[in-house]
């Protein structure tokens, strides 16, 4: 009876084995994870580029370029060369309308005159000139002449302006174009300030 007794009162390891159980997994667990995080990439290391050197940025005041002061001598000689330019290429057109007008004049000048043809063609070219257009914007031509002989024709005209013979000649050669398959006109500008148009044309081919 008393051997019974004394062999329940001893105390059960079971306990013990328990925690011990649990230390040892909480330890494994504790390595593995220290271990996963020394072999693991870290993500703090990465810095964005725009931190990288934040002073190689350029500041709001390195954008301003600040204005080189005006060579008034060079701006000068720079005008100059333009219309030297200008200058020369008015000269090129000029010379060129100067050789068809003188080629469309000797044509003009040693023509016989076919009058069948010349008089009909210079009554047309008359009333062309007093168009309604031309009428309405008031550049009325005066002392006009036409004169046609076989292929070619003459027309003259005097205005009291360069703008008014500006004016007049483009409505003119506008609505005369069908007449006149090819043209050249001439100003010729007076000490009073009156002009004079002179216009060769060849009147069919």
């Amino acid at each position: 009876m008393n051997t019974m007794q004394n062999q329940n009162s001893k105390p059960s390891a079971t306990p013990w084995l328990i925690a011990g159980a649990v230390a040892l997994l909480m330890a494994v667990v504790m390595i593995y994870l220290h271990d996963k995080r020394r072999n693991a990439a870290p993500a703090a290391a990465v810095v964005p580029a725009a931190a990288e050197a934040p002073a190689a940025r350029p500041s709001t005041s390195s954008r301003y370029t600040p204005r080189r002061p005006i060579d008034a001598r060079a701006a000068a000689q720079a005008m100059a060369v333009r219309r030297e330019e200008m200058a020369q290429k008015r000269k090129q057109v000029q010379a060129r309308v100067d050789r068809t007008q003188a080629a469309f004049a000797s044509r003009h000048r040693n023509e016989t005159v076919d009058p069948g043809w010349s008089n009909a063609k210079e009554v047309a070219l008359t009333k062309l000139a007093t168009s309604d257009q031309i009428q309405q914007l008031g550049v009325d031509a005066r002392n006009m002449a036409v004169d046609c002989r076989t292929s070619m024709c003459r027309i003259t005209a005097d205005f009291d302006s360069m703008a008014a013979g500006d004016d007049w000649v483009v409505l003119y050669m506008n609505n005369a174009a069908q007449q006149l398959p090819a043209a050249s006109y001439k100003y010729i500008q007076h000490p009073d300030g009156t002009v004079t148009i002179n216009v060769y044309a060849i009147g069919r081919r």
